[in-house]
This record gives structure tokens, C-alpha cells and sequence, in this order.
């Protein structure tokens, strides 16, 4: 009786440290995310990336910015909304042309571990509180004045970024929602 415990709980034991070194071999969220983002870098046609700061609920100031890939070079548009003096929205667009893009700048999110308090990929759906001061990193974009943590959703679909929405505050009070859109 006691020979066939110990082969049992040994049994038990190897069945357990199997499971354990597959789990452990398998990618975690954030490294799928980064390889999802390269590849979605690679093969994207169109990318719409939208800043909008609102301040007690009433938007002050938006810019977007359209970048649309025809045969490898690109055809950007970009549009700046602010409040005017006489607190009516003027909006400034411009479209350019530019040959030769560099696709990995369109999407350049960083997903390494240390950006996030905590993160999860749950039906190509990957959410994350971003740690604010490494919401730059993230990004891969400039400076925010961040106030406290960021809340970060990205939504992906056949291992391509369909779009993602990250909202913060900044340390004027403000709030920020980033969207990103791409097509491929």
C-alpha cells in the first residue's frame, strides 16, 4: 500500500513539473503582443491615430493624424482642432505626401513587462494599467505630464492590432484618450 502512495504522489509530482515547464515555455501576454505589433507594423495599409484632451467633460483640443500606405510610400493627413478665443473649435489640416515610409514608426507600442502594473491577453484582447511613468515608453512617443497610471486596451484580431484606446490624466487636471485604427 505504501509503494503504490509513493508511485502514485511521484507520478503526481512528474505530471505536475510537466505541465509547469509547458506553461513556463509558453509565450506570455506581453511578448505575444510584441511580435503581434511587429507583424501588424509590417502588413498595415492604413493607421488613424487620434489625440482628444478633455477638461471637466468639454474637449478643449484634438489632432488626428491619417497615414495611408500606397505602394510603400504614404499619404499623411493631419488635423489639429483647438479652442479659439471665442471658445469655438477652428481646426488646421494639412496632408502630405511621403515616399518611402518607414512602417514600424506607425506602430511602435513597447510591451515590456516592466511598463505595466499588471496586464492581461484574454480573447486577442490585451488590457493594461501602464505604470505613468513609463506611459512614454508605451507610447514610443514624447513627454505627457502624467498623473497617476493609464488604463490601456488593445484589441487584436488574426495576430494584428485592430485598434486599442488609452486614457490618462494629466497633472493639469485633464483627460486624455489616445485611439489607434488600422486596416490592412
Amino acid at each position: 500500500m505504501k509503494k503504490k502512495i509513493i508511485i502514485l504522489a511521484s507520478a503526481l509530482l512528474v505530471a505536475i513539473l510537466a505541465v509547469l515547464i509547458v506553461i513556463l515555455s509558453l509565450p506570455s501576454a506581453t511578448e505575444k503582443c510584441e511580435k503581434w505589433m511587429q507583424n501588424s507594423a509590417n502588413n498595415t495599409t492604413f493607421v488613424k491615430t487620434a489625440f482628444e484632451v478633455t477638461d471637466k467633460g468639454e474637449k478643449v483640443f484634438a489632432y488626428s493624424e491619417s497615414v495611408e500606405i500606397i505602394e510603400g510610400n504614404a499619404e499623411i493627413t493631419k488635423s489639429t482642432s483647438r479652442l479659439n478665443p471665442s471658445y469655438e473649435f477652428s481646426t488646421i489640416s494639412e496632408s502630405s505626401f511621403v515616399e518611402g515610409i518607414n512602417r514600424e514608426d506607425l506602430l511602435n507600442f513597447a510591451f515590456d513587462k516592466k511598463y505595466f502594473e499588471e496586464s492581461s491577453l484574454k480573447k486577442d484582447v490585451f488590457t493594461a494599467t501602464v505604470i505613468g511613468d513609463c506611459l512614454d515608453e508605451f507610447l514610443g512617443s514624447e513627454a505627457f505630464n502624467v498623473s497617476g497610471n493609464a488604463q490601456a486596451t488593445l484589441s487584436f484580431e488574426n495576430e494584428m492590432l485592430k485598434g486599442a484606446v488609452i486614457t490618462f490624466s494629466l497633472q493639469s487636471g485633464k483627460q486624455v484618450t489616445v485611439t489607434v485604427e488600422c486596416e490592412y
